[in-house]
């Protein structure tokens, strides 16, 4: 299933800024995962996850990372209040 993007006109910041910024969610979360001691296992888990919203790769990595102690609860707000922060211009 193709990944959903948002279209660039219904942004007020340019397309290519917002992918970058996805970028830099992914990059984070992939450095987590590499902590894992089964991150092949789970890597490929992801490559097979039918997304249906609200659950997609996102939540999967992220619940994952919680269950394993690998980030903690205040980490994922850090995270999320950046990601917020940075993209509150998003639809």
């Amino acid at each position: 299933m193709p990944k959903t993007e948002i279209h660039p006109s219904l942004c007020s910041r340019p397309y290519s800024e917002s992918n970058l910024d996805m970028e830099h969610l992914r990059k984070q979360l992939d450095r987590l995962i590499e902590k894992l001691p089964d991150a092949a296992a789970v890597r490929s888990r992801l490559s097979e996850i039918y997304s249906v919203y609200p659950f997609n790769e996102f939540e999967y990595v992220i619940s994952t990372l919680l269950a394993r102690d690998v980030l903690t609860l205040d980490q994922y707000y850090e995270m999320r209040d950046g990601y917020i922060e940075r993209n509150s211009f998003l639809c």
